[in-house]
């Protein structure tokens, strides 16, 4: 899955009101990769992107 589409579901299941674990679980990824996407605000999720 494309890092900006995997933000997006989770940042759509945040909203939805799901925990990191319950995410990592329906998206089939690591609840390490949720947490770090869940916790991410707009702006840092682009310039993580930059980094990469």
């Amino acid at each position: 899955m494309k890092k900006r589409k995997m933000y997006q579901k989770i940042q759509a299941f945040k909203k939805q009101g799901y925990c990191r674990n319950e995410i990592a679980s329906r998206l089939g990824i690591d609840p390490q990769t949720a947490a770090k996407y869940y916790l991410m605000n707009e702006r840092e999720f682009r310039a993580y992107q930059q980094k990469q």
